[in-house]
């Protein structure tokens, strides 16, 4: 059984529409027009609601035809669950029908500003149950019209609340023991980034610090320890003083700069506290820590026997 926006046949797309024209064409009436129709989601990973507007058109003895139009900034990708939002059209609006109304739909992209409408085909499986959209036939606005005998708006509407921004999140500077941080274990094997170090050599650098710099690579070329003292200092004091978490790390270089550090040292305090640079950290559902970025700088601190340094975590805002 087929459901509405049934493929008319299996021509071109002129073709297809031609056949859906003559066989559903009718003078129909705008009956809704509801700016934020409103879609509960069960999925239990995604259960936010889904929004757009919702143009439904009527006539005696004619199909009801449901035009949906989405901004992307609304909730719920109407392109993705095209089937549960049609079901919620027709369990809502057209009780008592044997099929859904006929679903045309449109995505409303910023930065494109053509109208790109399609009419889907969905199968019935029950009740107000569709299945997956096997088909779509892109439809334009005077076909539309010859469809329905009135021509929709085809825009988002004046009621179209969008979504406010999500707010940026800060960076939030942390001093951290080296050894509580997660143990480095790099995507690609160097000579001074081995997959596997053993635990106890770590244990042992603490106890037996070295300040040797190694010519292996760039991070390993300094003293971390003198770094990691500064970038604890400056950033302490930085806070203290109420400078915002987002303007620390440019407080921190400009403080060292005229403190008369340079070279390896400023550039290593640089990546340090820079919030895009540093050891950054999140965790996971079970709690446990992981890289965001960093391991280098923490295995070169682990490898000089370092004890504190500063880590970078990320805070999202109250909603």
């Amino acid at each position: 059984m087929t459901g509405a926006g049934r493929e008319p046949g299996r021509g071109d797309r002129s073709e297809r529409v031609a056949a859906l024209l003559a066989a559903a064409a009718a003078p129909r009436q705008r009956v809704i027009d509801d700016h934020m129709f409103t879609v509960a989601r069960e999925d239990y990973l995604h259960p936010a609601t889904a929004t757009f507007r919702l143009q439904l058109f009527t006539a005696p003895g004619a199909r009801p035809v449901a035009v949906a139009i989405q901004h992307l900034s609304d909730d719920g990708a109407l392109i993705h669950e095209r089937e549960r939002y049609a079901e919620a059209v027709w369990r809502q609006h057209c009780p008592g029908q044997a099929e859904p109304p006929i679903w045309i739909d449109r995505l409303i992209l910023p930065w494109r500003d053509d109208e790109r409408l399609t009419v889907l085909t969905f199968e019935v499986a029950g009740p107000y149950q569709l299945g997956e959209a096997s088909g779509e036939t892109r439809i334009t606005v005077p076909e539309i019209t010859a469809l329905l005998g009135t021509t929709p708006d085809t825009s988002r509407g004046t009621s179209f609340r969008p979504h406010p921004p999500e707010p940026d999140p800060r960076p939030v500077y942390k001093i951290e023991w080296v050894l509580r941080i997660p143990r480095p274990a790099p995507f690609r094997n160097r000579g001074c980034m081995p997959p596997r170090s053993p635990w106890w050599r770590d244990v042992m650098r603490q106890l037996v610090p070295r300040r040797i710099a190694r010519p292996c690579c760039w991070m390993h070329q300094g003293d971390w320890h003198q770094v990691s003292r500064t970038a604890i200092t400056l950033v302490r004091q930085a806070q203290q003083d109420g400078i915002a978490d987002e303007d620390i790390y440019e407080h921190v270089v400009a403080q060292a700069e005229g403190a008369g550090i340079t070279g390896w040292q400023l550039g290593a305090l640089d990546c340090l506290v820079n919030s895009a640079d540093g050891i950054q950290l999140d965790t996971d559902d079970n709690r446990r820590r992981f890289f965001i970025n960093g391991q280098h700088k923490t295995r070169a601190m682990l490898d000089q026997g370092v004890r504190r340094t500063i880590i970078v975590q990320w805070q999202w805002p109250s909603p």
